[in-house]
């Protein structure tokens, strides 16, 4: 009865359409090590680099990332394979400062909004121009907490910022959760609006979370979402709690996908969510998709502030991420996930509920989990091991009917029965499977 005890948990209603955990498998590239480095001593960016936005041509990958050397600017690489990273280096510059390479972005003129840093860039292309989507703020004691401002470009190398507009978007007034400072932005456009996802905090509380913004074009005003925070950091045990900071989302023409950073500000983690439509919630995977890297590596205290874009011919999802270690420096390291998730099976509708057993079974480490609905209902579907404890939530979201398929990848788990149970509207099945290593 242990089992059927939990199933039976209520579960909110979040989506309307097929959503699916794919993208958490994450695995590291380059034998672990860093693609970008910080630049040599007194470079422009010799005490950090990281929080990239990549961009992919075709041929070449682009990205955008920010350093520091007390003061934050936004510089540019390029690479044939994601790998092998050149920065660009104006040969005109050969102040100490910019001798290796050089920004992109910068800082604007004392007393302007964004006098003391650019950083965080987010980039798309629109039309055959660049345009950035970035952080700033004035010198201390000034009149602008951050913000969010825009610049365009036609190389990506040479930019202008808005100088009507900016800042773009702004904190909220005294008392909203979004009155201290706001940035981090992350731009999508889905054929028809444009989203920034953006952290935000109150300014009083180390906590932060996740707004979100729309406009119908990117030189209009941004509208911000009436209900923000569309993504909380979870309780005082979660592992995102006191932070979800640093979204990085990105549209597949279905869902929305995103990966953030989560948990305490000296020992981020990368989380996952996903998102339906633009109206309805974000539903968090329950547990981090990056972790720390091993004691003494570059990246043991902190990962997060990634990018992630699609290769949809190999089917898998790349990821440049930013990691540091107790000194709080910043590198870029790059990590591959392969795209699984729900399949709709069938164009004919089943005629009656259908839970298959799982295969293969036994498995190691994956198998797949089949099951047909004869009608629109809310679906859960749940993985316990054999003392009733959740492991994972594969489904939890309204679907259409049909048959559907997911791919578990079982990995890190101890060899042993598992059980997986569904709810459907009032229909209630579980079976076991047997992971063996």
């Amino acid at each position: 009865m242990k089992y059927f005890s939990i199933i039976f948990v209520v579960v909110m209603l979040f989506a309307e359409v097929s959503i699916s955990f794919a993208q958490i498998n994450w695995t590291r590239q380059n034998g672990g090590d860093p693609v970008l480095d910080p630049g040599p001593s007194g470079a422009w960016d010799d005490e950090f680099a990281g929080g990239p936005s990549i961009l992919f041509d075709g041929n070449i990958y682009h990205m955008w990332y920010f350093g520091r050397n007390g003061i934050q600017r936004i510089g540019y690489a390029w690479s044939s394979d994601g790998i092998s990273w050149q920065k660009y280096n104006d040969p005109n510059t050969t102040d100490s400062l910019f001798a290796e390479s050089d920004p992109v972005l910068n800082p604007g003129d004392p007393g302007e909004w964004d006098d003391e840093q650019a950083t965080a860039p987010s980039v798309i292309l629109i039309d055959n121009s660049y345009h950035m989507w970035y952080r700033g703020r004035d010198l201390p004691g000034g009149a602008s907490p951050a913000s969010i401002g825009h610049a365009t470009s036609n190389d990506g190398i040479r930019w202008e910022k808005d100088t009507l507009n900016n800042p773009v978007l702004s904190p909220g007034p005294p008392g909203r959760w979004d009155a201290g400072w706001i940035g981090y932005p992350s731009i999508v456009f889905d054929g028809t609006n444009y989203h920034m996802w953006y952290s935000a905090s109150d300014g009083f509380s180390t906590h932060i979370q996740i707004g979100h913004a729309t406009t119908s074009h990117p030189d209009s005003a941004w509208i911000k979402d009436l209900y923000n925070p569309v993504l909380s950091y979870g309780i005082s045990v979660s592992w995102d709690y006191p932070r979800v900071d640093h979204p990085n989302v990105i549209y597949d023409g279905n869902i929305f996908h995103m990966w953030y950073s989560g948990g305490e500000v000296f020992a981020w983690k990368i989380g996952y969510a996903t998102l339906s439509h633009p109206d309805s919630n974000w539903i968090k995977f329950p547990n981090f998709v990056l972790n720390l890297g091993e004691p003494g590596s570059w990246e043991d205290t902190w990962v997060g502030a990634c990018s992630v874009i699609p290769d949809n011919t190999n089917s898998i999802y790349k990821m440049w991420y930013t990691g540091g270690n107790a000194v709080w420096d910043g590198h870029i390291g790059y990590a591959t996930a392969p795209v699984v998730g729900i399949k709709v099976l069938d164009v004919n509708l089943p005629n009656d509920y259908m839970l298959h057993q799982n295969y293969p079974n036994p498995f190691n480490p994956t198998t797949n989990i089949q099951f047909s609905i004869p009608k629109s209902e809310f679906v859960t579907l749940k993985i316990y091991n054999i003392l009733g404890e959740e492991v994972v939530t594969l489904v939890s979201e309204r679907l259409t009917a049909g048959s559907y398929k997911y791919d578990w990848d079982a990995s890190g788990l101890a060899s042993g029965v598992y059980l997986y149970s569904i709810k459907a509207g009032d229909h209630v099945d579980s079976k076991k499977m047997i992971l063996l290593r």
